[in-house]
């Protein structure tokens, strides 16, 4: 290793992985695919325990009602977190965004794909309209959450 190899940066300073080394496009990619995936399952709500029914007062503690994405999400924070410890804020700042720039694609794809005119053959129309129709708003909602949570935690 050459003396130009090694990094020097004073003691009270983070030294961070380079992005341009390492796994940092596979967490990019695996990033954006979970925050896609999640997106696309949160369309889906869910009821564990639907059978029963436990309230605590005004609380009602079962059935647990969550949506589709709710395993997915914890995943995206996950890898998050990895990209902000090992490469910098720098470096997962341009991931959220390249995340957020897909999710917005997706968005407008599942726009334009509904609004497409159907072929004579195709009975599916408000099937699709009904999973990825509401696409946007979740979109929205969870740009807006994933945006705070995201910043707060790459500072």
């Amino acid at each position: 290793m050459t003396a130009s190899d090694q990094q020097t940066t004073p003691a009270d300073h983070a030294t961070f992985a380079h992005v341009s080394r390492g796994y940092y496009p596979t967490f990019v990619a695996l990033f954006t695919a979970t925050l896609l995936i999640s997106n696309i399952c949160a369309t889906k709500g869910v009821a564990f325990f639907a059978d029963s029914s436990l309230t605590l007062g005004p609380l009602q503690i079962l059935p647990i009602i969550t949506d589709g994405g709710f395993f997915l999400f914890p995943l995206a924070y996950i890898l998050g977190d990895v990209l902000s410890e090992v490469y910098g804020f720098k470096s997962t700042r341009r991931a959220i965004y390249l995340g957020f720039g897909a999710l917005i694609l997706a968005a407008f794809c599942f726009w334009l794909l509904i609004e497409l005119p159907s072929a004579d053959f195709y009975e599916n129309q408000e099937a699709l309209r009904s999973v990825v129709g509401v696409y946007p708003r979740l979109l929205l909602a969870g740009l807006a959450g994933y945006l705070v949570g995201q910043m707060l935690n790459s500072v």
